[in-house]
């Protein structure tokens, strides 16, 4: 199976557009304004955190534009179920603290009975590769180049390049 195609966006960040390898009639999406997109009512606490910590981020890199609201949605949606999995399993039913070692002596360390364990492990998961998406991991964060390019500011090592090659 053929990797998917980047968007025309991304390949700019990235710095490795070219007019002859891309499509003619690529669809190009606005940014969405900070104010103008308000959490989906479906969130819960945590999920409305991350939404509006990270919103903010997105849309002023130039990363997530109205076409991505929908996969955003998600990754808000995974961090939110990890979250809500890992309190269940950390508090008990009278909102007691416990140890993870306490939640499995009382469930009775079978995985069939723990089912706050396989909802926080598949939500982390599907966060994990969401993040990929949004360029929200080290790696994928490496891959764009969000700083613009002047050619005001050179480096010293640049600099002294040009003075030895005569550039």
């Amino acid at each position: 199976m053929a990797n998917p195609r980047k968007p025309k966006a991304k390949k700019i960040l990235e710095g490795t557009w070219r007019k002859d390898r891309n499509p003619v009639r690529e669809p190009e999406y606005v940014t969405p304004e900070s104010g103008e997109v308000k959490p989906p009512a479906g969130l819960n606490r945590w999920a409305k955190k991350f939404w509006k910590d990270h919103f903010s981020m997105l849309t002023d890199s130039g990363v997530l534009t109205v076409a991505d609201l929908p996969q955003f949605h998600q990754l808000c949606l995974a961090w939110g179920n990890y979250c809500e999995a890992d309190y269940a399993i950390h508090h008990g039913d009278d909102g007691t603290k416990r140890t993870t070692v306490e939640y499995r002596k009382e469930r009775g360390y079978s995985r069939q009975y723990m089912p706050e364990m396989i909802e926080r492990r598949e939500s982390f998961d599907q966060f994990c590769k969401l993040c990929q998406q949004f360029g929200m991991t080290p790696a994928s964060r490496n891959k764009i180049d969000l700083a613009p390019k002047n050619k005001e500011e050179i480096s010293d090592t640049e600099r002294i390049m040009n003075e030895v090659n005569g550039g």
